[in-house]
Formats: C-alpha cells, sequence, structure tokens
C-alpha cells in the first residue's frame, strides 16, 4: 500500500514539474518577446528624436551643409545616451552605429555628384545599421507623425545597404523621388537599385518585410538590416 502511494506521488510531482517546465518556457518567451519590442520602439523614439533636433538646429538656416556626427554631437543633435564619441553612436536599443549626414534636395538640378552646388544641400540623412528583423519592421512602419518634411525611408535586408550605392542590396523604399531612377537614387544617398517603386510612408507591413529579411547576397541569414531617413 505504501509502495503505491509512494509512485502516485512522484508521477504527481513529475507532472506538476511538467506543466511547471512549459509555464517557464512561455513566460521566457514572453519576456524576450517584450524586450525585443521595446528596444524597438526605443529606437524609433531615438531616430525621432535625433531628426528633431537637427531640424531644429538648423531651421533658421535652410542647409544641413557640413552635417556629420562630429557636428551633431557639438551641437547636442545626439541624446546623451549615444556618448560622448561621435566616431561610436552606438545604438543602445541594439544594432550598429547611428550616423547623420547632408543630402542634396529634390531638384533636377543638384542630382549629380558632380553638381553639388551651394544651396543643394538643404536635406539630411540620419542612417542605422545592423539592426534586427522586428527593429527593422518598426522603423519601416513607423507614422513618423506623418510630416511634411519627411522626405523618404529606405530599410535593406543588408547591414549597411540602405545607404550604400550596392547593386545586391535588397531595398525597398517609401517616400518622394518615385520619378528619378535606380541609378539617381544613390545621387541622394539611397542606393534603390532593383526597386524603384514607390510606396507611400508609413510602409505596409507585407512592404517593410521585403527589405527587413536581413540576409546577405547569399540569401544566408545575418540578422542585420539597415534603415534611413531622409528630411528636410
Amino acid at each position: 500500500m505504501k509502495d503505491n502511494q509512494s509512485g502516485r506521488s512522484m508521477l504527481e510531482m513529475l507532472c506538476v514539474l511538467g506543466i511547471m517546465a512549459v509555464l517557464s518556457v512561455g513566460a521566457l518567451n514572453g519576456y524576450q518577446y517584450m524586450i525585443t519590442r521595446y528596444n524597438a520602439n526605443r529606437t524609433v523614439a531615438l531616430i525621432t528624436e535625433i531628426s528633431n533636433n537637427l531640424k531644429s538646429a538648423y531651421g533658421e538656416q535652410e542647409t544641413y551643409e557640413g552635417l556629420d556626427n562630429e557636428t551633431a554631437m557639438s551641437i547636442g543633435a545626439f541624446p546623451g545616451e549615444l556618448g560622448s564619441n561621435p566616431q561610436k553612436t552606438m545604438n543602445p536599443h541594439g544594432g550598429g552605429l547611428i550616423n547623420v549626414f547632408t543630402s542634396n534636395k529634390l531638384d533636377t538640378d543638384c542630382i549629380s555628384d558632380e553638381n553639388v552646388e551651394d544651396g543643394c544641400q538643404t536635406a539630411a540623412v540620419v542612417e542605422l545599421g545592423g539592426i534586427s528583423r522586428d527593429t527593422c519592421l518598426a522603423l519601416a512602419t513607423a507614422d513618423w507623425g506623418r510630416s511634411p518634411d519627411l522626405i523618404a525611408v529606405v530599410v535593406s535586408s543588408e547591414n549597411g545597404g540602405a545607404t550604400a550605392n550596392n547593386t545586391g542590396a535588397d531595398n525597398v523604399y517609401a517616400g518622394e523621388d518615385e520619378a528619378y531612377s535606380a541609378s539617381k537614387y544613390s545621387k541622394f544617398g539611397y542606393g534603390v537599385v532593383g526597386n524603384t517603386k514607390k510606396h507611400e510612408i508609413p510602409m505596409r507591413v507585407n512592404v517593410a518585410t521585403q527589405g527587413c529579411r536581413c540576409v546577405d547576397e547569399n540569401e544566408i541569414d545575418t540578422g542585420q538590416c539597415s534603415f534611413a531617413m531622409k528630411f528636410y
């Protein structure tokens, strides 16, 4: 009789342990999902803050000429969480370097690299590489306040491909400039070679997914995508 009771108790204990294990795995997955979403949302907020700070700092000048990381840091456009080294502006919420630079306005007189004259560099770009799929999708599908100053956003499956003149980059573009050819997109700092179809901002999820696959030219999963935003 005692042996039977002992057997039942052991079985019950194993069942309880099994249930606890299942619940633990579920809780862990839920926690990881929450962290992923938090990092993605914080990255969107960070890019928004940087772009707003740049617009505010350059608002009276009507040009972003000379803009780079060092200048952005000196005028306080980079939040303190990015540190004090303009060469190491790493995204604290996952991903690689955050870079800012000047770009040409949407004008046929300014689309050529050989014709960057005074008055052309009235746009700015914020780029971010080494981001996860979730962060890439969050950035691509963000509303960005539907600002009239926003020109375009680009996402790429390649780390750094969103702003590189890379014919192999699997890039997806949304915003203005739809009349320009793929070769001219690169003049603006967007290597949108192979994808000239214009999409609306914010991107639809099914559209953003095309550019947030995070694979290399051999279709090997790298887990790293890139993003770029261009604005006046």
